[in-house]
């Protein structure tokens, strides 16, 4: 069987061509939005895209001209809900990857088309069926292949588009859709070309163009992106270490009251109404009794920290218990400023959550640092309601909750998860028998091991 080839500059890319570019743009930006391969109900989801744009595209090469941009609107919607379905991402956010899918699958099926015809017109065992699949597999594979490569590895794939940036994009994509496809639509234009060569070599030329451009502009939004987070923890780390060098100067202020109180308790038992004594030293004896909890870990700025979150969790009918080696963070060699940062960011997003809970029961929040082995293990753990338990996902190894509370998985969370990578560690988190867990695992040096 032998594929037939025209000069005629009508001739266009077969339409089934078109449709498994289409799809195969679709699963690229799919795996590196999701970070995976998608399983499950989402590949019945990309096989049912499939199903939908190969039909579609044959009846897009059979239509009248009128009728090829409608046509072209609705394959962008099958690839709209494609990607939507098995991303589960904002609309905005999936039409920015659609803009940059359907751009590549252009792209892809222009230029495997041009380079067929060019060898198909010389070598005649081109035109054959089998030789050119072969080649139609050899350029899909090269240019999906090489656009995975290509993608930034450092910036998110998770992007806050706004509308001013999701215009650019669209912008961009259309106007290269428009110039790539005109000689097909009119000849009576000042840019149309009136030769097939010339016809293919400006579809592809500004089909390369336009992909060049949005690849830049992806690029420029990870490095922003990636800067706005690195701005935000930094924020947060500052924050927290001018939090803990204040309830530093306040304990101390605190400790000594303390112990001038307890001077003074011995002079008001001289009270000569009892009665009025007692309860008055009652009272003292309890304020006292808040203040004089402090925690003894072995690591000052842990004691520190942990102070000021009891006092507050106090006052606040939260129960925090800790079991602490403070020393164990010493042999970690983590700075003052990073332990602040932190357990401050763990215990306030866990104490900011447990002042939600209506039960004071369930107000439960537990602190352990110990070495297991050869690493120093903390675990930051608070009590979380069943049904947020249950709703409870993950991105990137941060909670990312359905109800778009950003509780669990902002700057507090990636602040402490990129200190943990600092000193070697990981981080994981996760729920289990309705506790959330931040667990941090930082590998002790040798050295220090037997210390």
């Amino acid at each position: 069987m032998t594929v037939t080839i025209l000069a005629d500059a009508t001739i266009d890319i077969p339409k089934l061509y078109t449709a498994l570019a289409e799809w195969l743009s679709c699963v690229l930006y799919a795996r590196i939005i999701l970070r995976g391969w998608p399983r499950g109900k989402r590949i019945v989801v990309l096989a049912a895209g499939l199903a939908l744009l190969c039909p579609l595209q044959m009846f897009i090469g059979i239509v009248n001209i009128w009728w090829w941009l409608p046509c072209m609107a609705l394959a962008l919607l099958v690839m709209f809900v494609t990607l939507k379905l098995t991303c589960q991402t904002p609309v905005a956010e999936t039409t920015y990857w659609l803009a940059r899918s359907f751009t590549l699958a252009e792209l892809a099926a222009s230029l495997e088309w041009q380079l067929y015809t060019f060898f198909a017109h010389r070598y005649s065992i081109f035109r054959l069926l089998p030789i050119s699949l072969v080649f139609l597999f050899v350029i899909y594979a090269v240019v999906f292949v090489g656009a995975f490569l290509l993608e930034p590895r450092h910036g998110e794939a998770h992007l806050d588009i706004d509308g001013r940036q999701l215009w650019i994009v669209i912008t961009i994509a259309a106007l290269t859709f428009a110039l790539s496809n005109l000689s097909y639509v009119s000849l009576q234009t000042p840019f149309s070309a009136e030769v097939g060569p010339q016809s293919f070599n400006i579809r592809t030329l500004v089909e390369i163009g336009g992909f060049a451009f949005l690849y830049a502009y992806h690029w420029q939004l990870c490095e922003a992106h990636t800067q706005r987070e690195l701005n935000g923890i930094r924020d947060v780390l500052s924050t927290q270490y001018r939090q803990y060098q204040n309830s530093k100067d306040s304990i101390e202020i605190i400790n000594r009251k303390y112990h001038d109180l307890k001077q003074q308790i011995s002079a008001l038992r001289a009270e000569p109404s009892e009665t009025k004594r007692e309860h008055y030293l009652d009272d003292i004896e309890q304020d006292l009794a808040d203040y004089g909890a402090t925690n003894k870990t072995g690591n000052p700025t842990l004691d520190t920290v942990l102070t000021s979150k009891s006092l507050y969790c106090a006052h606040h009918h939260i129960e925090l218990t800790c079991v602490a080696q403070g020393e164990v963070l010493d042999k970690v060699g983590i700075s003052e400023m990073d332990i602040a940062a932190m357990f401050g960011n763990a215990l306030d997003n866990a104490i900011e959550y447990c002042e939600t809970l209506a039960n004071p029961g369930q107000r439960l929040i537990r602190v352990v640092v110990r070495q297991v082995r050869g690493f120093a293990f903390i675990a930051l753990e608070n009590k979380i309601a069943s049904a947020d338990a249950t709703r409870l996902q993950t991105r990137n190894g941060l909670p990312l909750s359905t109800k778009g509370d950003d509780r669990y998985h902002g700057f507090g969370l990636k602040s402490i998860q990129s200190l943990t990578r600092q000193y070697g560690g990981e981080l994981s988190v996760k729920t289990e028998n309705d506790w959330f867990k931040v667990h941090i695992t930082i590998p002790i040096p040798a050295s220090q091991k037997q210390h």
